[in-house]
């Protein structure tokens, strides 16, 4: 077999000029490209209207025709043609490409690849899917597209190429019926400048148009798909076009950028079907040149069941080795899951052995192909379990999500009374059902007793799994170990945006809420535990069962989480009922009082763990939190709580701003004289807590005597943020102490600036300073402001005392100005 490879056809062992001719079209004379000795010839329109050749340069044409041949003369001695256009090369790997293609004898017409560049002109036209701006700074990439032309011809084919009166001739008359057209992998690209697109300048922004929606400023009915697709029009283009995408790209129009970003957005959101349907009409060639789109399309296969065409996209071992390494990766995984697990391992370890080359952490790699190994060519089982209960609305989309990986998908029925137990069976659900005792555990076990796979994947009726993530879901599921039953944390996650840009999909980040076991062996001992926030941890390490965490860009499970308040709401006289509530369910309790607006329980919970567990500084930012919902409620109490709170870190300095702003509010300023100010690390503090930190530092340091190093903080505080209305409100506060009235009507002109009020005007400046004083307080007091309002109104007390001759005057003039 070796010998026989070595032989003569082997690409590499002729001169490509022996096997193919450069033909230029065009009447125009311009360099062609450079392809070693490929001799050259230009196909022009002669004088009596006849096509002609002419020899271009050195080539190996014969000059006995006086440089000129009819098309009737044998001028090309080489069983290929290549046909050429002003501005077009080929680049190394095309070269290589093309000495593939002819190395056999010609037998069909292979269609090429035509890159070509959409003019700023042209670009300026798309304003109606997208905005000039997207279009100032785009180089050739943003602005390149491509056709499939027959350009790499059989030399005996070349009589047929006639034209109208302009070039270039029309390429559609080349290939005869009986002559077969193939795509090729063959890219000819565009050998032209760099060009920067429109200038004018873009009403709407694109980032107008993102916020507002593209209706609100363009008409989307104008858009058809016949126009050259320039990369630049999808980068607003929405889920509603990508039928008309489709229509352009049968036409020949598109690239695979374009394909991509769309095929991404489909399978985002688990559009399987409609994915299938657009990949099999994306051009070969593309895939070819594309690895990352095939193995895209390949995924859409896997995921609507079409093993065999998955397997027909995936490139050769020797094909891969050039590829990047996070498609050779994606291709491992591929491999593994259409049960190739011993080319799966050989792709691993070549991964692995190239990072290490590189001076990468490759165990990640060889872990995962040791796993392959250690269940030699077996596959554990994988069943779902859900437990639900009234949920026809849910339901669905959780079994839809699960595809066509799980063996088995089990719901338990604890008592619904609307559809849910025919929403499940008629998606092919197996349903059981489970009388409800007011324990969740029992329902999570009952489900473990009646499933039949090896391993379970346990969700509640609300959750999905995120459809982009099934390539991963296959592979966590061929790797889950057969001789030694491990079980795995998954991350959960809601999503916070949603919207149907195509180029923004990337934009609907999940939000992290927490990470839980979620799959498990079914092995004699593993139970769940309490009645609810129930948790199968214990019995695992009771079992010698690891458990192994899942990568949030692996697998993530997400839920609706609008979706939950009934089941909040049946859920919370579950927790009153407990007599001993462990932490893990006291947290639970906070949070879900929380989410149903239940203040009353939130408080008593709040206080549970304040009581029970406050000895954790896990817990003390609750306790935080109890301490501002006393205040309104019993401030004295609020009082001594953040007093507790002052002296523990990491809450010290949030518990110290808690209560220097309630004794604010209450207008006992006296007592912050008994604060240490000096134990906080105001580094440490964000803008808006080191602005208050230094605003009721300086307002105690005034009260201790000291105007000056009190002016000095406060005007630090401004520093940080002059717009900020309690240290405004705080140096009014120090110039009345100081006597400084003329200031501090400008301290309340400035704070009525920041409140947007009206000032007074005349009437003395005494008259202003009260009437102005009473305007700003009552518009603190109606927007909210307590604190800052407090301040003012411990001012005024300050200045009736001075009008009263109440205290002595201070002499201290740091403040004036």
């Amino acid at each position: 077999m070796k010998e026989k490879r070595r032989g003569k056809n082997r690409t590499g062992d002729f001169r490509l000029a022996e096997r193919v001719s450069l033909v230029l079209l065009g009447q125009d004379a311009w360099e062609p490209p450079r392809l070693g000795n490929v001799a050259a010839f230009r196909l022009a329109r002669g004088s009596s209207g006849r096509p002609e050749l002419l020899p271009v340069g050195n080539s190996a044409f014969s000059s006995s025709y006086g440089g000129r041949a009819d098309l009737e003369f044998l001028a090309i001695q080489t069983p290929w043609i290549l046909l050429m256009k002003e501005g077009e090369e080929l680049d190394a790997r095309g070269v290589a490409i093309l000495r593939d293609l002819v190395s056999s004898e010609p037998s069909c017409a292979w269609d090429v690849a035509i890159e070509s560049m959409v003019e700023k002109e042209i670009l300026s036209s798309f304003e109606w899917v997208t905005t000039p701006d997207l279009c100032s700074l785009l180089g050739a990439k943003g602005r390149r597209y491509y056709s499939l032309e027959p350009r790499l011809l059989p030399s005996n084919a070349l009589w047929a190429l006639t034209g109208g009166e302009n070039d270039p001739f029309d390429l559609a008359s080349v290939v005869l019926p009986s002559l077969d057209r193939r795509p090729s992998p063959l890219v000819i690209r565009r050998r032209l400048p760099d060009n920067h697109g429109s200038e004018r300048s873009s009403t709407p922004s694109d980032l107008r148009l993102f916020l507002d929606g593209h209706a609100r400023h363009f008409d989307d009915t104008r858009f058809c798909p016949h126009f050259q697709w320039p990369w630049t029009s999808y980068l607003t283009m929405r889920k509603e076009h990508i039928e008309a995408v489709e229509k352009g790209m049968a036409e020949g129009w598109g690239n695979p950028e374009m394909a991509t970003q769309a095929l991404s957005y489909m399978v985002r959101f688990g559009l399987y079907e409609e994915a299938h349907s657009f990949s099999s009409k994306i051009p070969e060639p593309w895939m070819k040149s594309a690895p990352g789109l095939a193995q895209m399309a390949a995924l859409v296969a896997l995921a609507s069941g079409r093993l065999e065409e998955a397997e027909k996209l995936l490139p050769s071992r020797q094909e891969a080795a050039s590829l990047s390494g996070s498609i050779r990766l994606n291709m491992a995984k591929l491999l593994l899951v259409l049960g190739r697990d011993q080319e799966a391992v050989l792709c691993l370890r070549d991964l692995a052995r190239d990072a290490m080359e590189k001076g990468q952490q490759a165990h990640e790699l060889e872990a995962m192909a040791g796993r392959i190994e250690a269940n030699g060519g077996k596959r554990a089982s994988l069943g779902a379990c859900v437990i639900a209960r009234d949920e026809e609305a849910h339901i669905g989309n959780c079994i839809s999500s699960l595809g066509r990986v799980m063996d088995e998908i089990l719901v338990v029925d604890t008592g619904s009374l609307d559809r849910t137990r025919e929403v499940a069976a008629s998606l092919g659900a197996r349903v059981e059902e489970f009388s409800w005792a007011g324990d969740f555990s029992q329902a999570r076990n009952f489900a473990l007793d009646v499933a039949t796979c090896d391993y379970v994947l346990m969700l509640d009726a609300d959750e999905y799994l995120s459809p982009e993530h099934l390539l991963n879901l296959h592979v966590l599921k061929a790797l889950l170990p057969v001789q030694s039953p491990m079980a795995f944390r998954l991350p959960i996650a809601h999503i916070q945006t949603r919207h149907n840009w195509l180029v923004f999909v990337r934009a609907i980040n999940p939000k992290l809420e927490k990470e839980a076991v979620r799959i498990i062996p079914r092995i004699s001992g593993v139970r769940y535990r309490g009645k609810i926030q129930e948790e199968v941890e214990t019995s695992l390490a009771q079992c010698g069962v690891a458990v192994a965490n899942v990568a949030a860009s692996d697998v993530t499970i997400f839920h609706d989480p609008f979706s939950r308040s009934e089941r909040i709401r049946r859920k919370l006289p579950l927790y009153d009922a407990i007599p001993e509530p462990s932490l893990t369910v006291a947290l639970a309790a906070v949070a879900e009082y929380a989410s149903s607006g239940e203040i009353e329980g939130l408080l008593k919970w709040l206080w549970i763990l304040h009581d029970r567990f406050g000895q954790m500084s896990s817990v003390w930012p609750y306790c935080v939190s109890l301490a501002r919902f006393l205040e309104a409620r019993d401030p004295d109490r609020a009082c001594l709580l953040y007093s507790e709170l002052t002296g523990l870190q990491p809450v010290a300095s949030e518990a110290l701003l808690g209560l220097a702003g309630l004794l604010v509010k209450l207008g006992r300023l006296e007592e912050l004289r008994g604060l240490e100010w000096e134990r906080v690390e105001l580094t440490e503090l964000p803008v808006e807590q080191k602005t208050a930190f230094l605003t009721y530092w300086g307002v105690t340091t005034a009260l201790e005597g000291d105007l000056s190093r009190a002016a000095d903080l406060v005007g630090a505080a401004l520093a940080e943020d002059p717009g900020s209305l309690l240290a405004q409100g705080a140096r009014f506060l120090l110039l009345v102490m100081a006597r400084e009235l003329e200031s501090a009507l400008w301290a309340l002109e400035d704070m009525a600036g920041l409140l947007c009020l009206g000032v007074p005007e005349g009437q003395g400046d005494l008259h202003r300073l009260i009437q102005l004083l009473e305007q700003v307080t009552g518009a603190l007091k109606a927007r909210g402001f307590h604190t800052e309002s407090s301040m003012l109104f411990a001012a005024a007390q300050w200045l009736e005392r001075i009008l009263s001759q109440e205290i002595p005057s201070q002499k201290d003039n740091a403040l004036r100005g």
